[in-house]
């Protein structure tokens, strides 16, 4: 697995090393092993998820892809909006 601050050369952890390792579950370790497996970002609204990948890959909200590319008027605001109402992660 490629890793974004990670030294090169490093063994690449499994899916179950990245759960263990990060505390996470294995159903989001695949998520995040896949997506730096790919170059890909990962976009999330699980704070938890979003903390620990951005040691490995880009990590995003799922706010933050609607604004790239002009959808601030789509951008989830207020109390009811999901987990991290109200958030600094959250742009609005």
């Amino acid at each position: 697995m490629s890793s974004g601050s990670r030294a090169s050369g490093a063994a690449r952890p499994t899916c179950f090393e990245l759960a263990v390792n990060e505390g996470i579950t294995v159903y989001d370790a695949a998520y995040l092993y896949y997506a730096a497996e790919n170059g890909l970002a990962l976009v999330t609204n699980d704070r938890r998820l979003w903390e620990r990948a951005r040691q490995y890959v880009k990590a995003m909200t799922v706010d933050e892809p609607l604004l790239q590319l002009g959808g601030a008027d789509k951008v989830c605001k207020g109390a009811s909006c999901g987990p991290w109402a109200g958030s600094d992660l959250i742009a609005g």
